[in-house]
């Protein structure tokens, strides 16, 4: 795995073609590689927008495996410090609402609603839910997003 882990972060991929890369590189292999991959390259892709249907596909076809295996003790410690049921939010341009990424922290969907590394959005919208832990697809607070993809 180590050599995957080097390409998606090798020579010419940037952060907007890694995603691609990992879902190229563990296409045909079982779920835990691709998981192992995807947690390793997750915090370091954008603009995924286009790929969230076979992403969430991915992680849903990988729900048995704990991705808690995955995550550096901090984020599991906090991931496992989250009750059972909890308020998510969701930053993002109007017609993006239904994504992945989704954050516990208002102030982080309100960030994100505005833009985030160089994109501005022209229609901010921040929406709410309430749900069920066991939903939480893979979740990461690498980049203090405390962020869940549901």
């Amino acid at each position: 795995m180590t050599a995957l882990v080097d390409r998606i972060f090798g020579a010419g991929v940037n952060s907007e073609d890694r995603l691609q890369l990992i879902l190229t590189l563990t296409e045909g292999r079982p779920a835990i590689e691709f998981m192992e991959l995807f947690a390793a390259g997750w915090c370091s892709c954008d603009d995924n927008w286009r790929l969230m249907p076979e992403i969430r596909h991915r992680l849903q076809a990988a729900k048995e495996i704990d991705f808690r295996q995955f995550l550096i003790q901090e984020d599991r410690q906090w991931f496992d410090g989250l009750p059972d049921r909890l308020k998510v939010y969701r930053g993002c341009e109007r017609g993006r609402e239904h994504g992945l990424s989704w954050t516990v922290d208002p102030d982080v969907a309100q960030s994100f609603a505005r833009g985030h590394r160089g994109v501005t959005n022209a229609e901010l919208r921040v929406v709410a839910c309430e749900i069920d832990k066991r939903d939480v697809l893979f979740a990461t607070n690498e980049r203090l997003e405390f962020e869940l993809l549901i």
